[in-house]
């Protein structure tokens, strides 16, 4: 919130003016909420149909997949770290997978599954 109070007098004091239209902020709004609605509603209809074990994992493979999308869609550059931290990401929910014992996983597929209403 404290960023906003700075930035948006310095862009209109540079020039944008366009800042200062009602339908960019009704457009900008309107974006914001779908895009939250949108993606918390799908994470909530998977949650309800995967199990909790493959719902673990996608969260987990959420921001790595993220960013490569951002960077095979939209260019853009990752350094070694980054690319490192997917990876290291990315193994670590491989880990988790293998380590859960096999008769807990069978229990786990056994689980009911909730259903939306």
């Amino acid at each position: 919130m404290n960023v906003r109070v700075i930035v948006i007098p310095l862009s209109i004091a540079h020039r944008h003016e366009n800042l200062l239209e009602p339908t960019l902020w009704i457009y900008a709004a309107l974006i914001a909420g779908v895009s939250c609605a949108l993606s918390y509603t799908l994470e909530l209809v998977a949650m309800a149909r995967v199990s909790p074990r493959v719902f673990g994992v996608l969260m987990i493979l959420e921001p790595a997949i993220a960013t490569l999308f951002g960077h095979f869609l939209r260019g853009e550059a990752l350094y070694p770290e980054q690319w490192g931290g997917i990876a290291t990401t990315m193994i670590a929910s491989l880990g988790s997978i293998a380590s859960v014992p096999l008769s807990a996983r069978e229990g786990l597929n056994a689980m009911p599954q909730a259903t939306i209403v």
